[in-house]
């Protein structure tokens, strides 16, 4: 099986850490081949993002407004995932006294 085209994020794929190969049936309508094997990488880069984490902060304790599609860095959270990490979603909660931000990050590797 091919290795998503994806950044590794880490020191070692979910493929390094178990072993394991997993594959996947693509069964999509497309115009040309080009478009097939741009819906295989991409299931191959979403099948990848084996570590998730959710939290939430505010505005003002991070310094910052999270978007999404985009990457952080994560830290204190041990050698194992403290690291680079993509938003893969944010929720915006905004009032009179404070912005908060609920959010989703997924990594691809382990270790920094």
């Amino acid at each position: 099986m091919a290795r998503s085209p994806q950044k590794l994020l880490g020191d070692k794929a979910l493929r390094d850490i178990t072993g394991d190969t997993r594959s996947a049936l693509v069964t999509a309508p497309v115009d040309d081949v080009g478009d097939l094997k741009s819906r295989g990488e991409a299931a191959l880069i979403e099948a990848d993002f084996f570590v998730t984490a959710t939290g939430e902060t505010t505005a003002l304790a991070l310094g910052a407004v999270l978007h999404a599609h985009t990457m952080v860095q994560l830290q204190g959270v041990g050698t194992r995932h403290s690291g680079p990490y993509f938003v893969s979603s944010v929720r915006h909660l905004i009032d009179a006294t404070t912005h908060r931000m609920e959010f989703e990050l997924v990594r691809n590797g382990w270790g920094s």
